[in-house]
């Protein structure tokens, strides 16, 4: 490889470090290297069609598997499904000829209302660590390479690309660096993607902390690092501190960047070679000799199991469910009609098979009839809607209500207004929610609801977002041919305000985390709190009964066991979790956290002895600089949920004696229910808060496109605004109904994202189309500078390399 390298010209390597086309880096056939080849996940194979618009790569796609969205995998809790799952994804990569999938997505989810959460994993980072390790090391086991994905603390759509995440260096370390540090070494990915915004100032694609010392140095990660799409700022300063390839590049201003750099000795030749040796390094580890078909029916079969093992069972009084075959339902909600079994944006993929509701109740002669209720695409109450659904319902005992989020109000791009469901389904539960009536809601999101109608409904299947085999799995579930066996990977408040700080969620480009480590259900459980459903919930057709615990310790690993019995009369499968707490501490801590978990199989009646281990390093705090274990007892709690404990025991473990700090003393009186200070905040993530001001002039390639408020701003931002209403209203012209709605996702995706969006993040995402040169030459003409803004407009960057001696 070295004399690959030596081979190569300077301005060879400064292009393999910026990309050649969309999903692409720069082939150089004559010095023998080949391109390596990206695609969209992480819940399927995204491979682009070839098309001149760089926006429309979003919908135009090849048919893949759509397997369930990533909320939907993780509520599953089954790494082996999962693992098996990221083998299927490497066949589909290796029929498109994919060298690198891009994803899991592991970031946390912090907030309810954040509109990316169905793509990631969970609230808690061990989870999403184990769960995201698995599917990585299915889909290495076959030579395609995974890109763990957001690098970090993207956390928020409305201001992802310019936002400030600023919190504390144990709320980093401990909760959204976590799932991070454990897939990178549990499976060790070929590739971490950074994400766009800021962390505590820095942007995370030129954040030494993040990028150098702990990623490399500290989890000695020696894979390629490359940027999210656009997600480039300086690209010296990138390449300085580990980033290696900008994405999607075909950008000759940073091209010229990188050889200037070297040329003028703030970037060594040695650092060039090191990202260059990376990219080489991953295209050798994945170059798929041969190219095979993959099987689309067994991949469906595949994505209907966990389908059904991802749906959570909310409520089920009076066992209403399973369903009885031989009665007559009415079927009540426009997300029957059109099932919604995928999230929108960059993850929109083209499924190979498709079942919906309508097929899999008509194949399975579900005896029932249907009635609209409500227009899923709207908002809305229609009242002629409504009543022709009650004056239906006047003749049937049993009802099924399909309802749910829909992608005009959660999807990448943007975040969440409410954590409420539409009027309109509000309105039509309320009102056919009636004494005497049995009321099944199966519900389809990607994060939580509020549910209002909570204690006036039966049951409650909790499908989220199941992907191409949804139809199927929703009958199976509700008919009883398969026991549900889900948990939440998120707990589910009763309202958004019981959510901490909820006010100040995107209330400004610098986000504070000012919870902390206190996210999820270590705010809940800490604070005794209800809450709807608390994180790793779920009911079953069956009843577990747990026993016998006992703890033994082998060097640094505590052991622990027990037994489990299936006490229903089918057979079924059991979430086991194990949490830990430590009720004497110096520092404050969550009242438990999650250790340990796995998914156990029981046929009716059967009795299994459960094994669980962790390791004394999963039981460390970050107190300083450094991850430290504190001396003393442990609690050692085994339940079926967060709340749901159902065995305790405790362990003594040797360690170092902790001092408490300012940071303690804060979140103490915090988890007694007062605030944090800002001075305090400040303090304690030791930055000085700087005020955001909307607008501010003179605006910058970083200033959001909606804030352009001159004469030429808002002229460019009417045309930005139009870019994706244009493809919406062109979708809705679309005969075929899936090809139509897949299209005006993608259009609402993109006019939602646009106006967020800076010039800079602009030019550099929009492979070539919108070149920096353009964008500094609207800057210009949006500040005023007619004159000026027109001559950057036309600046070319060119190299004049010298001839290799």
């Amino acid at each position: 490889m070295k004399e690959k390298i030596d081979n190569l010209t300077l301005k060879e390597k400064a292009a393999l470090l910026v990309g050649h086309s969309t999903m692409a880096t720069l082939p150089i056939k004559e010095k023998g290297v080949k391109s390596v080849h990206l695609s969209d996940g992480p819940n399927g194979v995204r491979k682009t069609k070839k098309t001149k618009n760089a926006l429309n790569s979003i919908s135009k796609t090849m048919p893949s598997t759509c397997f369930p969205v990533g909320v939907t995998l993780c509520s599953t809790w089954n790494l082996p499904l999962i693992e098996k799952m990221g083998q299927a994804l490497a066949k589909e990569c290796i029929n498109y000829d994919v060298n690198v999938l891009l994803g899991p997505a592991i970031n946390i989810q912090r907030n309810p209302l954040c509109g990316r959460n169905f793509e990631y994993l969970s609230e808690d980072p061990y989870l999403a660590g184990m769960m995201g390790a698995n599917l990585v090391k299915g889909i290495q086991s076959l030579n395609v390479g995974a890109c763990i994905k957001h690098y970090a603390c993207n956390n928020n759509e409305t201001y992802r690309f310019v936002g400030d995440s600023i919190l504390d260096k144990r709320a980093l370390h401990e909760i959204y660096l976590k799932p991070f540090e454990i897939a990178v070494r549990e499976a060790s990915p070929c590739c971490v993607m950074t994400a766009y915004n800021r962390v505590n100032g820095v942007f995370a694609s030129e954040n030494k902390y993040l990028l150098d010392d702990r990623l490399r140095r500290t989890w000695k990660f020696d894979g390629l690092v490359m940027t999210d799409w656009g997600g480039i700022v300086h690209r010296d300063e990138a390449l300085n501190n580990g980033c290696d390839l900008e994405m999607p590049g075909m950008n000759d201003y940073n091209i010229k960047l990188i050889y200037d750099a070297v040329k003028e000795g703030k970037v060594s030749e040695d650092t060039l070679d090191k990202s260059v040796r990376r990219i080489l390094k991953v295209r050798e580890k994945t170059d798929i000799k041969e190219i095979k078909s993959c099987d689309f029916d067994e991949n469906y079969r595949l994505a209907l199991n966990i389908a059904c093992e991802g749906a959570v069972l909310l409520k089920n009084d009076k066992s209403i469910l399973p369903l009885q075959k031989d009665k007559k339902y009415l079927v009540v909600g426009g997300l029957f009609k059109s099932m919604r079994y995928q999230g929108s944006g960059s993850s929109l993929l083209n499924p190979a098979i498709i079942k919906d509701h309508i097929s899999a109740f008509n194949d399975n002669a579900v005896d029932y009839e249907f009635i609209l209720g409500y227009d899923e695409n709207k908002n809305d109450i229609d009242e002629n809607l409504e009543n022709e659904a009650f004056k239906k319902a006047e003749k049937y005992d049993d009802i099924i209500i399909f309802a749910g989020l829909n992608d005009y109000v959660e999807s990448e791009g943007f975040d969440r207004d409410n954590m409420s469901l539409p009027d309109n389904q509000l309105s039509l539960i309320e009102k056919l929610a009636t004494d005497g009536k049995h009321i099944v809601i199966v519900l389809f999101t990607g994060s939580p609801v509020e549910l209002p109608f909570y204690d006036k409904v039966d049951s409650i299947l909790n499908m989220m977002l199941p992907g191409e085999a949804g139809g199927e799995a929703t009958y199976k579930l509700l008919f009883g041919e398969v026991s549900p066996c889900g948990k939440l990977s998120q707990t589910w408040p009763y309202k958004y305000e019981d959510f901490p700080f909820f006010k100040e969620f995107t209330s400004s480009p610098n986000e504070l985390y000012k919870e902390s480590i206190f996210v999820g259900y270590r705010y809940y459980s800490s604070c005794k709190k209800e809450v709807r459903f608390p994180f790793g919930y779920g009911l079953s057709y069956n009843e577990f009964e747990y026993s016998n615990m006992t703890v033994n310790r082998i060097k640094k690993d505590i052991k622990v066991t027990f037994d489990l019995q299936n006490k229903g009369k089918v057979d079924g499968k059991e979430v086991v979790q194990l949490y830990v707490g430590k009720r004497e501490s110096a520092v404050v801590r969550p009242a438990l956290e999650l250790k340990a978990f796995t998914k156990v199989e029981l046929k009716a009646g059967e009795k299994k002895t459960v094994n669980l281990s962790l390791s004394e390093d999963y039981l460390k705090v970050f107190v300083g600089d450094d991850f430290a274990l504190e001396n003393g007892e442990y609690q050692l709690y085994v339940g079926s949920s967060s709340e749901d404990i159902r065995l305790l025991s405790s362990v003594f473990v040797k360690g170092d004696v902790l001092k408490q700090s300012k940071y303690d003393k804060v979140y103490l009186s915090f988890l007694h229910g007062n605030g944090v200070k800002e001075e305090d905040f400040e303090e304690i993530v030791g930055k000085k808060i700087v005020r955001y001001i909307r607008g501010q002039r003179p605006y910058t390639l970083e200033t959001p496109i909606d804030e352009f408020d001159t004469f030429f701003g808002k002229i460019f931002k009417k045309f930005v605004y139009k870019v994706g209403a244009k493809q919406y209203k062109k979708a809705e012209k679309i005969k075929d109904p899936l090809e139509r709605e897949r299209e005006k996702k993608a259009g609402l995706f993109i006019m939602k994202l646009m106006p967020k969006n800076s010039l800079r993040s602009m030019s550099f995402s929009s492979s070539g189309k919108f070149s920096y040169s353009l964008a500094c030459g609207v800057l210009d003409l949006v500040n005023g500078h007619f004159f000026s803004g027109i001559r950057k407009m036309f600046k070319k960057y060119k190299i004049k390399e010298e001839k290799k001696k």
